[in-house]
């Protein structure tokens, strides 16, 4: 499978995630948000571990341990910085144009996922932790 192919099925997962939140700043009541509230809760926390530790672990071998240290510590950064700056972006400009600023970001973050992450090294002419000859599956 090629690079492009593997970033158009992470595209397909992501893509639901981001049209939610989309959708969400057009919610009219209760009843039209609570259902976007239930499918935001199913799509999104799963995902964005998941797709971090498998570009890890594609990537890393014998550092593998460190890089998802290092991975893990700005993940859990962001999700403690993440309420503050959605707060005050709320309390500046309201909740539904937060949400579009929130769906605008993801968006963004999506472009440079598929303009940056690539499926294998193997397929770039690379190995894993840059050594030249080993090949991932010898490390093992």
């Amino acid at each position: 499978m090629t690079s492009r192919y593997y970033m158009c099925f992470v595209v397909a997962g992501v893509l639901p995630y981001v049209g939610v939140v989309w959708s969400m700043q057009y919610a009219g009541s209760l009843l039209a948000l609570t259902p976007l509230c239930l499918a935001l809760r199913f799509l999104g926390p799963d995902c964005r571990g998941l797709i971090s530790a498998t570009v890890v672990n594609t990537w890393f071998v014998r550092r593998r341990g460190l890089a998802m240290a290092i991975s893990g510590s700005i993940t859990r950064v962001f999700f403690y910085v993440q309420p503050v700056l959605i707060g005050a972006l709320i309390g500046g400009v309201g909740w539904r144009v937060a949400y579009g600023v929130i769906a605008v970001v993801c968006g963004a973050l999506l472009v440079v996922a598929l303009v940056f992450i690539r499926d294998a090294p193997e397929q770039h002419g690379l190995r894993p932790d840059g050594d030249p000859g080993r090949s991932y599956h010898m490390a093992v």
